[in-house]
């Protein structure tokens, strides 16, 4: 789990793909990860559209490249959102910026949710087809 959250944290946002009402893809940038629960865990906006997105179709898929090191990071599965304010509190921690947004833990539009019942994988340039390490979500 260590692996995959410093990975996220080491490029400047990894992308989260949704689908959308309609059935079309959806992609956006996040920087927002942290472990929580053993689990890894994310947090948004329940007025942004990949709120809606996610509680609609509770799939996912993140991609996010290292420029560095030549690896990218592939992780998929089903999304569980999370009502226990304990993760909410782990959001101000991971990134204490979003206090001025969201003013404390009891704020509604604050929601966390983690990914279940999935797969990271690692890739690497000397071989695009095969991951050199996967993890069970």
């Amino acid at each position: 789990m260590n692996e995959i959250i410093d990975f996220l944290r080491g490029v400047p946002a990894f992308h989260v793909a949704t689908c959308t009402a309609d059935g079309r893809p959806r992609v956006r940038p996040f920087s927002l990860v942290f472990e929580y629960g053993g689990k890894l865990t994310f947090g948004t906006n329940t007025k942004k559209s990949i709120y809606r997105e996610l509680a609609a179709n509770p799939f996912t898929e993140i991609c996010a490249y290292d420029d560095k090191s030549g690896n990218w990071l592939r992780v998929g599965g089903r999304v569980e959102f999370i009502a226990d304010i304990e993760a909410k509190r782990k959001v101000f921690e991971t990134m204490p910026a979003l206090k001025a947004l969201y003013t404390d833990e009891n704020n509604p539009e604050l929601v966390c949710f983690s990914i279940t019942e999935g797969e990271a994988a690692v890739f690497s340039l000397a071989d695009m087809y095969t991951p050199s390490k996967t993890y069970k979500l």
